[in-house]
């Protein structure tokens, strides 16, 4: 597939991507996990979210790829196509998939966040922020702004896997509540 990656200036790889299929892939490294942080043989997690995208057309196929693959590092990843999202934790060892809840793949850097894992009140305040109502880019723009960590937040992009989307936000930190 080809594939749209979104990064910075000297980024080799992808952290966040959508393809011509309409799979999107968000990554984010995993903190706190309790484990050795330790690098494992394997393909670079920015190397591999691209092959990723490459070889697979939905979440389903992605699942698939992910699991199959030498993972390093401890990672979360946001995975999204115009019928499915989902979330997954990874590391060397670890491969747990989440549902969507109330139809959001709700990720910051932390694992069981939905049985109180995020350390920071991040993935709570996204989740109350979202509440009940459709959210299209500019409540997604202001979720996001919120959740940001202010000192690190070098981008923001919002993907529409259905109509191959992409709002990307750079500039002043944090940056996403510029897209």
């Amino acid at each position: 597939h080809r594939l749209a990656s979104f990064g910075w200036s000297g980024m080799v790889g992808v952290a966040t991507g959508m393809n011509d299929a309409g799979l999107a892939v968000a990554d984010l490294v995993a903190l706190h996990t309790g484990g050795s942080r330790q690098p494992q043989p394997g393909v670079p997690v920015l190397l591999a979210v691209r092959s990723m995208l490459e070889a697979a057309g939905s979440v389903e196929a992605a699942l698939a790829w992910l699991g199959a693959a030498r993972r390093t590092m401890p990672q979360n990843y946001a995975l999204a196509d115009g019928q499915d999202v989902r979330v997954v934790e990874t590391s060397a060892t670890r491969f747990q998939v989440r549902p969507a809840e109330a139809g959001l793949a709700l990720i910051t850097n932390f694992w069981n966040e939905p049985r109180g894992g995020a350390k920071d009140g991040r993935y709570a305040g996204m989740l109350k922020a979202a509440g009940d109502g459709k959210l299209g880019p500019a409540e997604l723009q202001r979720i996001l702004a919120g959740a940001a960590l202010r000192k690190m937040n070098i981008q923001s992009v919002i993907l529409e896997p259905e109509t191959r989307k992409a709002y990307v936000a750079h500039g002043k930190l944090p940056v996403a509540g510029l897209a």
